[in-house]
C-alpha cells in the first residue's frame, strides 16, 4: 500500500527506536526489508538511507528490496552516501527495479557513494531508465579494487552500445563481478553496438 515517505520515516524511526516515548534501543532482529509499490518517493528513500547509516553494525540489514517506488537521484545519492566508504558493513543485496526516475542522474549519484563501498555483493537496477551516460559512472564504480560486487543486473535499461562501452573499462579492471546481465538494453547490430560486444 500507500506508506509514503511520511510512513517510511516512522517505521525507520521505530526500528532505530528513536521515537518519543520509545525505549531507546534499536530493533536488531530486522536483517531484510522489501518495499513494493509503496510510494515512498526520495524522501522515503534518504529515510531507509540514514538507518543505513545511523543503524550500521546494531541493526544490520543484509537485504534492501525497493520495487517501483518513485526512487529518484536525490534518493539514489543519499543511498549512495550512507554505503560509502566505511558507513555501512552489513548491506549485501540492493534492488530497485522498475524505479524509472532514478535515470542516469541517479545512477550516477548512488555509484558516487558505492565506489567506495567494500561490501555490497549484488545490485539490481533493471527497469530504471538509465540511458547511455550511464555506463560511465557504473564503470568507474567496477574500477575500484576492493569492490566486492559479484551481480549486476541493468536489464530492461537504455545503455545502448554507447553504454556497454563506457561500462567496459570497469568491467575489464573488475575482480569481483561474476555476473552482469545487459539484456533489453537497445543493444542491436550497428556498429557501434558490434563494437562495444567486442
Amino acid at each position: 500500500g500507500p506508506l509514503g515517505a511520511g510512513g517510511m520515516r516512522a517505521l525507520c524511526t521505530a526500528i532505530m527506536g528513536t521515537g518519543a516515548g520509545m525505549i531507546p534501543f534499536p530493533f536488531k532482529l530486522v536483517n531484510s526489508l522489501r518495499f513494493w509499490r509503496c510510494n515512498i518517493g526520495d524522501d522515503g528513500c534518504a529515510s531507509l538511507a540514514e538507518l543505513l547509516r545511523l543503524g550500521g553494525a546494531d541493526v544490520a540489514i543484509a537485504y534492501l528490496e525497493l520495487f517501483d517506488n518513485n526512487v529518484g537521484a536525490r534518493g539514489a545519492l543519499a543511498l549512495g552516501r550512507s554505503l560509502s566508504c566505511d558507513m555501512n558493513k552489513s548491506l549485501m543485496t540492493l534492488k530497485l527495479d522498475y524505479n524509472s526516475s532514478l535515470g542516469a542522474e541517479g545512477v550516477t549519484a548512488l555509484c558516487r557513494g558505492l565506489r567506495t563501498n567494500s561490501t555490497l555483493k549484488q545490485l539490481h537496477l533493471p527497469y530504471c531508465g538509465v540511458g547511455p551516460l550511464g555506463g560511465a559512472p557504473l564503470g568507474e564504480m567496477l574500477s575500484y579494487s576492493k569492490l566486492a560486487l559479484a551481480v549486476l543486473n541493468l536489464q530492461g535499461n537504455k545503455l545502448g552500445g554507447q553504454g556497454l562501452k563506457m561500462l567496459c573499462p570497469g568491467l575489464k579492471n573488475s575482480a569481483s563481478i561474476t555476473s552482469l546481465s545487459m539484456a533489453d538494453n537497445g543493444i542491436g547490430d550497428s556498429d557501434e553496438d558490434l563494437e562495444a560486444l567486442k
